[in-house]
């Protein structure tokens, strides 16, 4: 999806996995893997958050500006979430990762948690550690699924 332009939604482990992949594949950290699959790993990308304990319920999320993810959500600032995670990314290498065209695009209130991620030169490509499901149905789908499912319909 990354290398083909192809639409691409992670949700909470798919959002991890495609760190990794990108840490592996283009920032060149062959070791770059998680707490969660590998205790041994020198290069710990994403690991456990919280001391252990699970991240649960809504939080808020403040969205960068010019953003595909704040242009999906109508522009707004701070949306609402719902989570259900464990790990999330070591933010030591926050800076060696958005050196190149990965985006963090959305953090929690304290600026510790990674929300959103996405790759600024691709048509949709977003990854994000909450749950837009858990707050979806179909007759009322969440905005990040309407803007997946949109991108998949065009050409371009």
């Amino acid at each position: 999806a990354r290398e083909n332009n192809v639409s691409f939604l992670g949700i909470c482990l798919g959002f991890q996995v495609a760190v990794i992949e990108y840490a592996r594949n283009v920032i060149k950290i062959d070791d770059a893997d998680s707490d969660e699959f590998s205790e041994e790993t020198k290069n710990n990308i994403i690991t456990c958050i919280n001391e252990g304990k699970m991240r649960l319920g809504s939080k808020k999320i403040k969205l960068k500006e010019n953003t595909l993810v704040r242009k999906i959500y109508g522009n707004k600032k701070i949306i609402e979430e719902r989570h259900r995670h464990r790990y999330g990314i070591n933010l030591k290498y926050i800076d060696k990762l958005s050196k190149s065209h990965l985006l963090f695009s959305g953090f929690d209130d304290s600026g510790k948690h990674v929300e959103f991620l996405e790759l600024s030169e691709h048509k949709f490509y977003i990854g994000t550690q909450s749950h837009p499901e858990f707050n979806s149905s179909i007759f009322s789908p969440s905005t990040l699924f309407v803007g997946f499912v949109d991108s998949m319909t065009k050409n371009n």
